[in-house]
């Protein structure tokens, strides 16, 4: 067995900034989009920087819907399923995983 000196493992992580850019308002206003962090900055002209906006579940406190979403499924399948019977339709398994 050899005597390695090891070397510290050094790891630079570097931020790449990949960004959509586009404008509002005949180009008073430059928004830059980031899909990754699915963040926005804007730009409205007067300071010549792009400042972070926050998004509406950022103000909300971002509040499950998961309930609700749930009962209008729920509904929506049920009307579906009404519907076929009004129909005079048979409901077969090939209905029901529509």
């Amino acid at each position: 067995m050899r005597n390695a000196i090891k070397k510290p493992l050094i790891i630079k992580i570097m931020e790449i900034k990949k960004y959509k850019e586009f404008e509002l308002y005949g180009g008073e206003v430059k928004v830059r989009f980031y899909p990754v962090s699915h963040r926005y900055d804007v730009d409205d002209g007067n300071t010549g920087s792009f400042k972070r906006v926050r998004g509406v579940t950022s103000y909300i406190s971002i509040l499950d819907k998961s309930p609700a979403l749930v009962s209008w499924a729920t509904e929506l399948a049920g009307t579906y399923l009404l519907d076929l019977l009004d129909s005079g339709e048979v409901i077969t398994a090939g209905h029901i995983a529509k």
